[in-house]
């Protein structure tokens, strides 16, 4: 997974003065070199995406944006929401490390509990209802 982004002088103190918004993201990004970033770990929200695609827009709502600006987190609200879009779905088949990745991704989210439009992630089952599912239970 690991990928080397080059870029240009001004793009590279972009991202390194905002590097917190790219780990609020989940991203996993260090310094490679001149004007150079590894992207280590990606969200996985975005596994079906283009990373440097992902990548690239972010950093360009960064360059037309204030941080401390509504519209930069409007901005990065959408990108989410798009990637929600493609995100993991019902019935998909997961590779186990794609399992743990979610799971660490969750367990760092800022709110687990609903996807960013809302929609639960997280539930909480009482034992009864867990055992009546499996038919451990009679009505």
């Amino acid at each position: 997974m690991p990928e080397v982004i080059n870029l240009s002088y001004e793009d590279y103190h972009t991202v390194t003065n905002n590097i917190e918004i790219f780990e609020n993201l989940g991203f996993n990004l260090e310094h490679f070199g001149i004007n150079a970033i590894l992207i280590n770990n990606i969200p996985s929200i975005f596994r079906d995406s283009n990373i440097k695609d992902i990548f690239y827009t972010i950093l360009d709502s960064l360059k037309h944006t204030n941080k401390s600006n509504k519209n930069l987190e409007l901005e990065l609200d959408k990108i989410i929401k798009n990637a929600c879009v493609k995100s993991v779905k019902a019935g998909d088949k997961l590779h186990i490390q794609e399992i743990k990745a979610l799971l660490k991704d969750l367990s760092n989210a800022e709110n687990p509990y609903t996807c960013p439009h809302g929609r639960p992630v997280i539930i909480k089952m009482t034992r009864y209802e867990l055992e009546r599912m499996f038919e451990r239970i009679q009505n």
